[in-house]
């Protein structure tokens, strides 16, 4: 809650993944809750992001690598590649003005690819 605050007072975007989050999903299905993101096969990545400039792309990043840009909302994208173990799922907004804010989480997959 502070660091949105923050991000608003400077102007900065808001964004957070939805999805995934502290649950099970097995083929971009949510099973049940968990303490941390486990993921079997393809998921579905989703952020809501907001700002009042207006959003200019949003960023999907796996392990710091870009992987896909969104420009419009949803902002979402599915990781369907090789993966496996413990993987960073990072999510960076842009707004119309070049203010930016990023989101992370550490998932856990097993993916053996597929398009």
């Amino acid at each position: 809650i502070v660091e949105l605050a923050e991000n608003r007072a400077q102007g900065k975007p808001l964004v957070s993944i939805e999805r995934p989050s502290n649950y099970l999903y097995v083929l971009d299905k949510e099973i049940f809750p968990l303490k941390m993101p486990i993921i079997i096969g393809k998921i579905t990545v989703t952020a809501d992001a907001r700002d009042e400039d207006g959003i200019s792309k949003v960023e999907f990043y796996i392990d710091d690598v870009l992987k896909f840009t969104d420009h419009d909302k949803p902002y979402s994208w599915l990781w369907n590649e090789f993966a496996i173990g413990r993987h960073e799922i990072k999510v960076v907004v842009h707004d119309d003005e070049g203010n930016k804010a990023q989101d992370e989480i550490d998932v856990v997959i097993f993916n053996l690819g597929g398009k």
